[in-house]
């Protein structure tokens, strides 16, 4: 937490950076496998919601409120994404679409 964020001192803050944290991680994954292509065609994450008013790992909340990662999952998996990352100095970016092929079956 400390490497990206100001590690805060209230407890509700502190659940707020830890659901940053946990959206970025998740992002950064989907897009990792994404660019993977045809290596790897995709990912899920788990869990979507809670069944209890907790704090979790959960993309929407026991309300039915999204939180952090339904957002950044929400933007990680549009059908067209520009992903953009560093490695040694150098910059690399995939332009990675998802192609719906149309085909024809004989009955």
């Amino acid at each position: 937490m400390q490497e990206d964020y100001k590690i805060p001192r209230i407890l509700s803050s502190f659940l707020y950076v830890g659901q940053l944290l946990q959206a970025e991680a998740i992002k950064l994954a989907i897009e990792s496998h994404r660019s993977g292509m045809p290596y790897c065609m995709g990912s899920l994450y788990w869990q979507i919601n809670d069944c209890w008013p907790v704090a979790s790992w959960s993309g929407i909340d026991y309300y039915g409120k999204w939180k952090a990662l339904h957002y950044f999952a929400r933007e990680a998996f549009k059908p067209t994404v520009l992903i953009l990352s560093e490695a040694d100095g150098i910059l690399y970016g995939y332009l990675v679409p998802i192609v719906r092929r149309v085909r024809k079956c004989r009955s």
